[in-house]
């Protein structure tokens, strides 16, 4: 994992980088990316789950 790069999201107005450690998971000798496209309805979206968030601190505020 060490040849791949870090990827940089820029989202709300700050650059965000997430490591291949934490978009690739190694499992059983295989290795499967952790980011995923679409085209729903006609909008490209792109889904920024747990990969994501594995090397950030999150926090959730349920009230609003």
């Amino acid at each position: 994992m060490k040849y791949l790069p870090t990827i940089s999201f820029l989202y709300g107005g700050y650059w965000m980088e997430m490591l291949p450690e934490d978009y690739i998971v190694e499992y059983e000798g295989f290795c499967f990316g952790c980011l995923g496209s679409g085209d729903f309805s006609g909008v490209q979206e792109w889904l920024l789950g747990d990969a994501f968030l594995r090397g950030f601190y999150a926090t959730h505020d349920h009230e609003n």
